[in-house]
């Protein structure tokens, strides 16, 4: 890689040393390019042996990061999907309470228009209307 890539190094390193071997002779020699560099078998085979490794590590790496992504999205799923059922079973439990609320009202209200409807049959004996309230409870368990 270095040879491919550091070919203004070596033309310079060229120009200079046939610059000085011609200057003897008058010549100056102002310009040297290297256009073709062809190594040979066993440097092209190691060339791709060291490109094979380096895709097959950037394919490693970037399996991992997909495995490591797809476990953050399980994780994140899977906390929202708590969140979302706490929240739930909290709105329920509100619900709950209310309905048991309204019930408890409900029955209450139910229960004073009974002693109300029992103290006036009882012609406002409010002490007659409890005993006999008392005794339709007892009856009714």
């Amino acid at each position: 890689d270095e040879t491919f890539s550091a070919r203004s190094q070596m033309n310079c390193a060229l120009l200079k040393d046939v610059d000085e071997a011609t200057d003897p002779w008058g010549v100056q020699i102002t310009r040297i390019e290297v256009r073709d560099i062809i190594p040979n078998q066993e440097i092209l085979r190691s060339m791709e042996k060291q490109m094979a490794a380096e895709r097959t590590k950037r394919a490693q790496i970037i399996e991992s990061e997909g495995n490591r992504q797809a476990v953050l999205n399980q994780a994140s799923g899977a906390a929202e999907a708590r969140v979302i059922e706490a929240e739930s079973q909290k709105k329920a439990t509100v619900l709950q309470a209310e309905a048991d609320k309204e019930r408890a009202a409900r029955e209450a209200e139910g229960t004073a228009t009974a002693l109300q409807n029992l103290v006036a049959a009882c012609n406002g004996d409010l002490q007659e209307a409890l005993r006999l309230q008392r005794f339709t409870a007892y009856v009714d368990a």
